[in-house]
């Protein structure tokens, strides 16, 4: 799926890149980056996904989502920079996993009224 896609509904701070970029998987852990991956920089409670980007990026992750730019950047990966990774994260996967309002078809929903019983 296109990057441009997954990003729907996304409020993006800065870009750097492109977003036409194939993205085959969205992964939050730097170990299991490899290419054609989107890596999402999430801060938890013990460590934080912005200090594994560039392992992320070595890896073959093409595509890091972040709340701040790194300083050194990579030139075939489109850094995103957002305000809240996590809840970026949580719209991404939405729209990976077809949930895109342009993927749905209106065709066939009907209301469904239930039998009045008299």
């Amino acid at each position: 799926m296109l990057l441009r896609d997954i990003l729907y509904g996304v409020e993006i701070q800065s870009l750097t890149g492109t977003t036409d970029k194939v993205v085959d998987e969205l992964v939050f852990d730097s170990r299991k980056a490899v290419k054609g991956t989107a890596f999402i920089a999430i801060v938890g409670t013990v460590a934080d996904g912005h200090n594994f980007i560039p392992q992320a990026v070595a890896a073959g992750a093409e595509v890091v989502l972040c709340t701040t730019t790194p300083a050194a950047v990579a030139p075939h990966v489109t850094y995103v920079t957002v305000k809240d990774t996590s809840y970026a994260l949580g719209l991404m996967a939405a729209n990976f996993y077809s949930n895109h309002p342009a993927s749905r078809s209106q065709r066939g929903l009907a209301p469904v009224v239930p039998a009045l019983q008299r």
